[in-house]
Protein backbone atom coordinates (compact mmCIF):
# COMPACT_ATOMS: atom_id res chain seq x y z
CA UNK A 1 0.00 0.00 0.00
CA UNK A 2 1.19 2.90 -0.88
CA UNK A 3 0.53 5.94 1.19
CA UNK A 4 3.24 8.71 0.26
CA UNK A 5 5.55 6.92 2.24
CA UNK A 6 7.19 3.19 2.36
CA UNK A 7 4.94 0.51 1.11
CA UNK A 8 3.13 -1.67 4.07
CA UNK A 9 2.03 -4.97 3.67
CA UNK A 10 -1.57 -6.14 4.72
CA UNK A 11 -2.57 -9.50 5.02
CA UNK A 12 -5.54 -10.34 3.97
CA UNK A 13 -7.44 -13.33 5.82
CA UNK A 14 -9.41 -15.79 3.27
CA UNK A 15 -12.75 -17.50 4.91
CA UNK A 16 -11.93 -21.66 5.17
CA UNK A 17 -15.17 -23.08 5.71
CA UNK A 18 -15.48 -26.54 7.46
CA UNK A 19 -18.38 -28.81 8.42
CA UNK A 20 -18.27 -29.80 11.65
CA UNK A 21 -20.52 -32.24 13.36
CA UNK A 22 -21.95 -31.38 17.17
CA UNK A 23 -19.67 -31.82 19.76
CA UNK A 24 -16.44 -30.20 17.88
CA UNK A 25 -13.97 -28.56 18.92
CA UNK A 26 -14.70 -24.98 16.72
CA UNK A 27 -11.36 -23.48 18.29
CA UNK A 28 -11.01 -19.98 16.04
CA UNK A 29 -14.08 -20.44 14.45
CA UNK A 30 -17.06 -18.72 14.05
CA UNK A 31 -19.58 -21.58 14.20
CA UNK A 32 -22.93 -21.43 12.66
CA UNK A 33 -25.53 -24.55 12.39
CA UNK A 34 -26.35 -24.74 8.74
CA UNK A 35 -28.34 -28.16 8.87
CA UNK A 36 -29.67 -30.94 10.93
CA UNK A 37 -28.89 -34.28 11.14
CA UNK A 38 -32.09 -37.40 11.45
CA UNK A 39 -29.86 -40.40 10.97
CA UNK A 40 -28.44 -42.41 8.29
CA UNK A 41 -30.50 -44.39 5.62
CA UNK A 42 -30.06 -47.75 4.50
CA UNK A 43 -27.77 -47.04 1.55
CA UNK A 44 -25.49 -44.57 3.29
CA UNK A 45 -26.56 -41.42 2.90
CA UNK A 46 -27.34 -38.68 5.20
CA UNK A 47 -30.61 -38.00 6.00
CA UNK A 48 -31.35 -33.93 7.22
CA UNK A 49 -34.74 -32.86 8.62
CA UNK A 50 -36.36 -30.83 5.82
CA UNK A 51 -37.65 -28.62 8.64
CA UNK A 52 -34.75 -26.96 10.01
CA UNK A 53 -33.93 -23.83 9.52
CA UNK A 54 -30.29 -22.36 9.52
CA UNK A 55 -29.44 -18.90 10.23
CA UNK A 56 -29.16 -16.31 7.39
CA UNK A 57 -28.84 -12.74 6.97
CA UNK A 58 -32.05 -12.64 3.89
CA UNK A 59 -34.74 -14.82 3.64
CA UNK A 60 -33.52 -15.97 -0.10
CA UNK A 61 -31.41 -18.23 1.84
CA UNK A 62 -33.56 -20.19 2.54
CA UNK A 63 -36.65 -21.53 0.38
CA UNK A 64 -38.95 -22.32 3.96
CA UNK A 65 -39.25 -18.41 3.98
CA UNK A 66 -41.32 -17.74 0.58
CA UNK A 67 -43.30 -21.13 0.77
CA UNK A 68 -44.57 -19.48 4.33
CA UNK A 69 -45.04 -16.49 2.89
CA UNK A 70 -46.72 -17.50 0.02
CA UNK A 71 -48.93 -19.45 2.40
CA UNK A 72 -49.90 -16.47 4.22
CA UNK A 73 -50.62 -14.65 1.44
CA UNK A 74 -53.00 -17.20 -0.62
CA UNK A 75 -54.83 -17.08 3.01
CA UNK A 76 -55.10 -13.52 2.88
CA UNK A 77 -56.72 -13.73 -0.53
CA UNK A 78 -59.07 -16.41 0.35
CA UNK A 79 -59.94 -14.50 3.70
CA UNK A 80 -60.66 -11.26 1.94
CA UNK A 81 -62.79 -13.01 -0.43
CA UNK A 82 -65.04 -14.27 1.65
CA UNK A 83 -65.58 -11.00 4.12
CA UNK A 84 -65.63 -8.91 0.68
CA UNK A 85 -68.77 -10.78 -0.62
CA UNK A 86 -70.57 -10.40 2.73
CA UNK A 87 -69.60 -6.67 2.57
CA UNK A 88 -70.48 -6.62 -0.47
CA UNK A 89 -74.01 -7.62 0.61
CA UNK A 90 -73.86 -11.10 1.92
CA UNK A 91 -76.93 -12.71 4.52
CA UNK A 92 -75.66 -11.81 8.00
CA UNK A 93 -72.78 -9.17 7.02
CA UNK A 94 -71.29 -7.08 10.00
CA UNK A 95 -69.54 -4.15 11.04
CA UNK A 96 -66.61 -6.97 11.97
CA UNK A 97 -66.37 -7.94 8.35
CA UNK A 98 -65.57 -5.06 6.90
CA UNK A 99 -62.89 -4.72 9.66
CA UNK A 100 -61.42 -8.13 8.92
CA UNK A 101 -61.64 -6.97 5.49
CA UNK A 102 -59.27 -3.76 6.25
CA UNK A 103 -56.98 -5.74 8.31
CA UNK A 104 -56.43 -8.07 5.16
CA UNK A 105 -56.27 -4.88 2.71
CA UNK A 106 -53.91 -3.54 4.75
CA UNK A 107 -51.36 -7.04 5.24
CA UNK A 108 -51.53 -8.57 1.86
CA UNK A 109 -49.28 -5.69 -0.56
CA UNK A 110 -46.79 -5.56 2.53
CA UNK A 111 -46.59 -9.53 2.71
CA UNK A 112 -46.28 -9.52 -0.99
CA UNK A 113 -43.86 -7.17 -1.06
CA UNK A 114 -41.58 -9.00 1.20
CA UNK A 115 -42.18 -11.69 -1.05
CA UNK A 116 -41.34 -10.91 -4.23
CA UNK A 117 -38.03 -8.82 -2.62
CA UNK A 118 -36.31 -11.81 -0.85
CA UNK A 119 -33.98 -9.48 0.75
CA UNK A 120 -35.67 -9.15 3.97
CA UNK A 121 -33.79 -10.20 7.30
CA UNK A 122 -35.92 -13.00 8.95
CA UNK A 123 -36.30 -11.28 12.18
CA UNK A 124 -38.15 -8.58 10.39
CA UNK A 125 -40.07 -11.10 8.47
CA UNK A 126 -40.96 -12.42 12.23
CA UNK A 127 -41.94 -9.11 13.26
CA UNK A 128 -44.70 -8.31 10.47
CA UNK A 129 -46.12 -12.26 10.77
CA UNK A 130 -46.41 -11.66 14.63
CA UNK A 131 -48.16 -8.27 14.60
CA UNK A 132 -50.57 -10.18 11.52
CA UNK A 133 -50.86 -12.50 13.99
CA UNK A 134 -52.19 -10.66 16.55
CA UNK A 135 -54.65 -8.39 14.47
CA UNK A 136 -56.03 -11.63 13.59
CA UNK A 137 -56.92 -12.81 16.82
CA UNK A 138 -59.00 -10.42 17.72
CA UNK A 139 -61.49 -11.93 15.30
CA UNK A 140 -59.88 -15.58 14.47
CA UNK A 141 -59.10 -16.57 18.37
CA UNK A 142 -62.24 -17.44 20.91
CA UNK A 143 -59.84 -15.72 23.58
CA UNK A 144 -59.21 -12.94 21.47
CA UNK A 145 -56.21 -12.70 22.14
CA UNK A 146 -53.12 -14.29 20.52
CA UNK A 147 -51.35 -16.71 22.59
CA UNK A 148 -47.56 -16.20 24.17
CA UNK A 149 -45.21 -17.16 21.16
CA UNK A 150 -41.57 -18.56 21.17
CA UNK A 151 -38.99 -15.67 21.36
CA UNK A 152 -36.79 -15.44 18.01
CA UNK A 153 -33.40 -16.65 18.52
CA UNK A 154 -31.14 -15.67 15.31
CA UNK A 155 -29.31 -18.61 15.55
CA UNK A 156 -32.38 -20.96 15.93
CA UNK A 157 -35.14 -19.18 14.32
CA UNK A 158 -37.03 -22.73 13.85
CA UNK A 159 -38.50 -22.86 17.00
CA UNK A 160 -40.23 -19.29 16.95
CA UNK A 161 -41.30 -19.52 12.94
CA UNK A 162 -42.88 -23.01 13.78
CA UNK A 163 -45.11 -21.93 16.08
CA UNK A 164 -46.17 -18.72 14.36
CA UNK A 165 -46.96 -20.54 11.39
CA UNK A 166 -49.14 -22.79 13.29
CA UNK A 167 -50.94 -19.72 14.75
CA UNK A 168 -51.28 -18.02 11.10
CA UNK A 169 -52.43 -21.33 9.53
CA UNK A 170 -55.00 -21.68 12.41
CA UNK A 171 -56.09 -18.17 12.54
CA UNK A 172 -56.93 -18.76 8.38
CA UNK A 173 -58.65 -21.76 8.58
CA UNK A 174 -60.84 -19.65 11.39
CA UNK A 175 -61.38 -16.55 9.26
CA UNK A 176 -61.57 -17.75 5.80
CA UNK A 177 -65.01 -19.59 7.35
CA UNK A 178 -67.70 -17.26 7.72
CA UNK A 179 -70.70 -18.62 9.63
CA UNK A 180 -73.08 -15.49 9.86
CA UNK A 181 -73.45 -13.68 13.47
CA UNK A 182 -76.97 -12.78 13.01
CA UNK A 183 -79.90 -13.45 10.83
CA UNK A 184 -82.88 -11.03 9.97
CA UNK A 185 -85.98 -12.38 10.64
CA UNK A 186 -89.35 -11.52 8.79
CA UNK A 187 -90.87 -8.71 10.49
CA UNK A 188 -94.90 -8.19 8.87
CA UNK A 189 -96.95 -4.97 10.19
CA UNK A 190 -100.46 -6.74 11.36
CA UNK A 191 -102.52 -3.75 12.55
CA UNK A 192 -101.57 -0.16 13.56
CA UNK A 193 -98.54 -0.39 16.02
CA UNK A 194 -98.08 -4.28 16.07
CA UNK A 195 -95.94 -6.27 14.35
CA UNK A 196 -95.42 -9.88 13.84
CA UNK A 197 -91.96 -11.16 13.37
CA UNK A 198 -91.69 -14.77 12.47
CA UNK A 199 -89.29 -17.59 13.53
CA UNK A 200 -89.07 -20.26 11.53
CA UNK A 201 -86.43 -22.17 13.77
CA UNK A 202 -87.53 -21.77 17.52
CA UNK A 203 -83.81 -23.56 17.97
CA UNK A 204 -82.29 -20.63 17.44
CA UNK A 205 -83.33 -19.06 20.56
CA UNK A 206 -81.22 -20.89 22.62
CA UNK A 207 -78.14 -19.69 20.93
CA UNK A 208 -79.64 -16.01 20.31
CA UNK A 209 -80.19 -13.28 21.18
CA UNK A 210 -82.78 -11.45 19.68
CA UNK A 211 -82.60 -7.66 18.68
CA UNK A 212 -85.46 -5.17 17.40
CA UNK A 213 -83.97 -2.22 15.77
CA UNK A 214 -86.17 0.80 15.38
CA UNK A 215 -86.26 3.95 12.93
CA UNK A 216 -88.92 6.78 13.64
CA UNK A 217 -88.88 10.19 12.98
CA UNK A 218 -88.74 10.89 17.17
CA UNK A 219 -85.76 11.11 18.90
CA UNK A 220 -84.17 8.43 20.30
CA UNK A 221 -85.71 9.42 24.08
CA UNK A 222 -89.10 9.68 22.72
CA UNK A 223 -88.82 6.42 21.27
CA UNK A 224 -87.38 4.35 23.45
CA UNK A 225 -90.03 6.01 26.30
CA UNK A 226 -92.52 4.67 24.42
CA UNK A 227 -91.12 1.12 23.30
CA UNK A 228 -89.79 0.44 27.04
CA UNK A 229 -92.91 1.72 28.84
CA UNK A 230 -95.67 1.33 26.28
CA UNK A 231 -94.62 -2.05 24.38
CA UNK A 232 -96.71 -5.64 24.80
CA UNK A 233 -93.75 -8.31 23.42
CA UNK A 234 -95.30 -12.29 23.67
CA UNK A 235 -95.62 -15.29 21.94
CA UNK A 236 -98.16 -15.83 19.58
CA UNK A 237 -99.97 -17.75 21.83
CA UNK A 238 -99.90 -15.24 24.76
CA UNK A 239 -100.33 -11.63 23.06
CA UNK A 240 -103.80 -11.33 22.41
CA UNK A 241 -104.15 -12.05 26.24
CA UNK A 242 -101.57 -9.96 27.35
CA UNK A 243 -102.23 -6.73 24.85
CA UNK A 244 -105.62 -6.74 26.04
CA UNK A 245 -104.85 -6.77 29.81
CA UNK A 246 -102.38 -4.06 29.12
CA UNK A 247 -99.55 -6.21 30.46
CA UNK A 248 -95.55 -5.68 29.22
CA UNK A 249 -95.24 -9.56 28.38
CA UNK A 250 -91.32 -10.04 27.52
CA UNK A 251 -89.71 -6.65 28.59
CA UNK A 252 -87.32 -4.94 25.55
CA UNK A 253 -84.45 -3.63 26.89
CA UNK A 254 -82.69 -0.72 25.11
CA UNK A 255 -78.97 -1.40 24.13
CA UNK A 256 -76.74 1.37 24.10
CA UNK A 257 -75.53 1.13 20.14
CA UNK A 258 -76.53 -1.22 18.01
CA UNK A 259 -74.73 -4.86 18.03
CA UNK A 260 -72.02 -5.20 15.18
CA UNK A 261 -73.13 -8.39 13.86
CA UNK A 262 -76.03 -6.74 12.04
CA UNK A 263 -75.99 -4.26 9.63
CA UNK A 264 -75.70 -0.99 9.99
CA UNK A 265 -78.04 1.43 9.24
CA UNK A 266 -77.70 4.63 10.62
CA UNK A 267 -78.59 5.75 14.19
CA UNK A 268 -81.61 3.68 15.31
CA UNK A 269 -82.86 2.25 18.58
CA UNK A 270 -81.83 -1.08 19.47
CA UNK A 271 -83.76 -2.92 22.25
CA UNK A 272 -82.93 -6.87 23.15
CA UNK A 273 -85.81 -9.20 24.05
CA UNK A 274 -85.15 -10.10 28.00
CA UNK A 275 -84.75 -13.54 28.06
CA UNK A 276 -84.81 -13.67 32.09
CA UNK A 277 -89.09 -12.96 31.33
CA UNK A 278 -91.66 -15.36 32.86
CA UNK A 279 -92.80 -15.28 29.34
CA UNK A 280 -89.46 -16.02 27.24
CA UNK A 281 -90.33 -20.02 27.41
CA UNK A 282 -93.44 -20.12 25.39
CA UNK A 283 -91.01 -18.57 22.70
CA UNK A 284 -89.43 -21.85 22.25
CA UNK A 285 -92.61 -23.62 20.96
CA UNK A 286 -93.68 -20.62 19.15
CA UNK A 287 -93.47 -19.37 15.37
CA UNK A 288 -93.12 -16.11 16.45
CA UNK A 289 -93.78 -13.22 18.60
CA UNK A 290 -95.85 -10.16 18.26
CA UNK A 291 -94.49 -6.58 19.45
CA UNK A 292 -97.35 -3.99 20.27
CA UNK A 293 -97.35 -0.42 21.33
CA UNK A 294 -100.39 1.45 22.79
CA UNK A 295 -100.84 4.77 22.70
CA UNK A 296 -100.50 7.17 18.85
CA UNK A 297 -97.92 7.42 17.30
CA UNK A 298 -97.26 10.04 15.05
CA UNK A 299 -95.80 8.33 11.99
CA UNK A 300 -95.19 4.62 11.51
CA UNK A 301 -91.96 3.53 12.59
CA UNK A 302 -89.70 1.60 10.73
CA UNK A 303 -89.24 -2.35 12.94
CA UNK A 304 -86.86 -5.39 11.82
CA UNK A 305 -85.31 -7.48 14.28
CA UNK A 306 -82.28 -10.03 14.11
CA UNK A 307 -81.34 -13.10 15.78
CA UNK A 308 -77.65 -12.30 16.71
CA UNK A 309 -75.28 -15.11 18.07
CA UNK A 310 -74.42 -15.25 21.48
Amino acid sequence: VHGGSDPEEIEIARPQALLLTPGTAVGGYTALPVAELKGVRADGGVALDDTFLPPTLVIGAASWYSRLLQEVVTGLDQIAEAHGKMVLGGPGRSVEDLLILNLVNAARPRLAHMLAQDVFHPAEVYMELAGLAGSMATYGSSARRLGELPVYDHMAPGPAYSALADALRSLILSLRYIEPKSRALPVMRHATNVWKIRIDNPKLLVASRIVVRIGSELSEDALRKIFVNQATVGSASEFEGLWKSRLPGIPLKPLHSQPREIPYDGDRLCLELDQKSEHWASLLEAPGFVIGVSGVLPSEPQVDCYSVNR
